[in-house]
């Protein structure tokens, strides 16, 4: 589930369905408390705008707009209307794209992000103004930088706020804040940078129901709150802690205003959420009791109810209230009704371990778990080391049926952060700068290392797993060393420099970053890209894509695969039509799963209780 939004009584939140095409739909609890889906079957609530999307619906007084999956125009509903079209077609499909909008107070406009596909192949994003009642006429009225985020108007509608940066920054980078004064015409004055800059990353900003504008920067190492209150800038609280995540996707809400001053936010420890509240009268903060460890939105109603997205060891992400009155929180609505048998769960232990250049990395490890079911006495465990995508994000600890899958059929999984991993500040993300494809690789490696050491793994039996940027690091770690007997690539990078030159605006200069300036370091993606030392790959490989990656062209599996063949070494390859960057069909997950575990029970020669089809490994004797 995503973006928990709050209007008058109602909350709003948008809901996955897998089994619907991986289509988003828009649920609403009402203030009687009822609980329904209030999108019609024919719409997909998503956008495409960064290809990761996110902030794909904004609400205001009963009005909704938001962004069609399937051609990315805007349209305007209520509940139980039919939506109508605010956005004309564009020159090709899906080539005006819109996103992280925000209505006036008035009602009389949106103000949103604007990202406009050419003919030319150029991609241009800007801010724009477009009248929801009338013409729906679109103004830019901020352009000149490559990407901008958050539009965010004032409580009276006279000052907007927004996010700006260029390449080759990512948002978490460097980003600049903004703010201007509303004209009439929907156009913007006295323009002001307040915050921000190459090295300074800004997120979040939200004015307060007095009209302060508020927002998280890492200027201190850490994702703090800051207050800007038409004059000066200043900290509102320390915390040796990160509030935000970064902003791959639009949308992320890590703050809420309460009632007397109060501020409920979110903060990582230990790589954990939790919740947070800062009191104004003593000017400090303290932890809020809930069993919560991933927390990616929070809103409230300016008053005394806070509404969250939680997910714990024993639950996915759900709809939480939690009345400020020292009530618990009440769980509103869960995706799922299955509920998993307490036996078969397993809760992931943090873990800290020594790494290369004498520093320290960070997991969580989640054990083998089956109440009816064990090892024998001495037999050690295969070990699946999972590495996260980005690789600038970080493994959330909640409870996830694909790690709850292996592990109770008797793998280990270690979720990996390694440096260049967020939650750990600034000073750790940046660690990666330069040295992608060497620290996550050398972290990896060192976090199995550990458990062998611990005697709770065993060394023949290590298996390397990741997707996107993981599936990369997969790779780094199974051609340039030979510690992991097997691996599992989903959408996986292969070759960093034909990335380099294929891959969407938001990441196309990612890789100056992680590796180094392109062209002019071209020989050194050449020594980092699996692709070219495909001959030291030694150990067999399954290997996932989705045909409509727009992140990771399949011509990088494709051009992998070609090259096991080529060696004869023992692999799989499947692909997925209709599925991109993240597989959203339920179809998708579910053949997945069962061809990696069915690739597993073959390269280790273990038997399979479950009832499916084994999957065919050529080369495999």
């Amino acid at each position: 589930m995503r973006e928990i939004q709050v209007d008058g009584t109602n909350v709003f939140w948008i809901l996955p369905r897998p089994q619907e095409g991986g289509r988003n739909t828009l649920m609403q609890r009402s203030e009687d408390g009822s609980i329904a889906e209030i999108l019609p079957a024919d719409y997909n609530m998503r956008t495409r705008v960064h290809e990761y999307g996110g902030g794909d619906y904004c609400i205001h007084e009963g009005t909704i707009i938001f962004s069609n999956g399937a051609d990315q125009r805007l349209y305007l509903f209520s509940p139980n209307s039919e939506p109508i079209s605010l956005t004309a077609a564009p020159p090709a499909d899906e080539s005006w794209r819109y996103a992280d909008g925000c209505i006036a107070p008035d009602g009389r406009t949106l103000l949103c992000i604007h990202e406009r596909h050419l003919s030319t192949g150029a991609v241009k994003n800007e801010i724009v103004a477009i009248e929801i009642n009338g013409t729906s006429t679109i103004h830019p009225i901020v352009q000149g930088s490559d990407f901008y985020a958050s539009p965010r108007l004032s409580p009276d509608g006279k000052k907007v706020a927004w996010l700006s940066w260029d390449h080759p920054r990512m948002p978490w980078d460097g980003t600049e804040l903004w703010i201007a004064e509303v004209q009439s015409d929907d156009s913007v004055t006295l323009v002001e940078k307040i915050a921000g800059g190459e090295s300074e990353w800004i997120s979040n900003p939200a004015w307060s129901p007095n009209g302060d504008l508020f927002f998280l920067s890492d200027r201190s190492n850490w994702s703090n709150l800051y207050r800007w209150d038409g004059v000066k800038v200043e900290q509102v609280f320390e915390i040796s802690a990160d509030l935000d995540r970064p902003a791959w996707a639009f949308g992320y809400t890590r703050y809420a205003f309460l009632s007397h001053g109060r501020i409920a936010f979110v903060y990582w420890e230990d790589g954990i959420e939790h919740l947070g509240l800062y009191d104004p009268v003593s000017s400090s903060y303290k932890k809020i009791a809930a069993d919560y460890s991933a927390i990616p939105y929070i809103t409230s109603n300016d008053e005394d109810e806070l509404w969250f997205l939680g997910g714990n060891f024993q639950m996915t992400p759900s709809v939480v209230r939690l009345k400020m009155n020292g009530s618990n929180p009440e769980v509103v609505y869960r995706n799922s009704t299955f509920d998993f048998a307490s036996g078969y769960i397993s809760n992931p232990q943090p873990i800290e371990f020594p790494t290369s250049d004498g520093q320290v990395a960070h997991a969580q490890y989640y054990s083998p778990t089956n109440k009816e079911f064990s090892a024998p006495p001495d037999e050690l465990i295969p070990l699946i080391v999972r590495c996260h995508g980005g690789p600038t994000s970080a493994s959330h600890p909640f409870l996830q049926p694909t790690f709850q899958y292996f592990t109770s059929r008797g793998f280990g999984i270690l979720d990996v952060n390694y440096r260049g991993s967020s939650g750990y500040g600034r000073f750790y993300r940046e660690a990666l700068k330069g040295k992608w494809g060497i620290y996550d690789t050398q972290d990896c490696i060192a976090a199995a290392l550990y458990l062998v050491d611990r005697g709770e793994a065993d060394p023949k039996r290590l298996i390397m797993r990741g997707g996107s940027a993981g599936g990369w690091t997969t790779l780094c770690a199974l051609t340039f060393h030979d510690l992991f007997k097997a691996g599992a690539i989903y959408y996986g990078i292969a070759d960093a420099e034909k990335l380099a030159k294929t891959t969407h605006k938001f990441e196309a200069n990612y890789l100056e970053y992680l590796i180094g300036p392109y062209p002019d370091e071209s020989q050194l993606y050449i020594e980092r890209s699996p692709i070219h030392h495909t001959d030291s790959i030694s150990c067999p490989l399954i290997v996932f894509q989705g045909l409509d990656d727009k992140v990771v062209p399949p011509s990088q599996a494709k051009n992998l695969v070609k090259t096991l063949r080529e060696k004869k070494l023992p692999h799989a390859y499947l692909t997925f039509s209709g599925e991109g960057h993240g597989f959203r069909l339920a179809e998708s997950t579910k053949r997945s799963l069962e061809a990696e575990l069915s690739f597993y029970a073959q390269i280790f020669a273990f038997d399979l209780s479950d009832p499916f089809d084994m999957i065919t490994i050529p080369y495999l004797t």
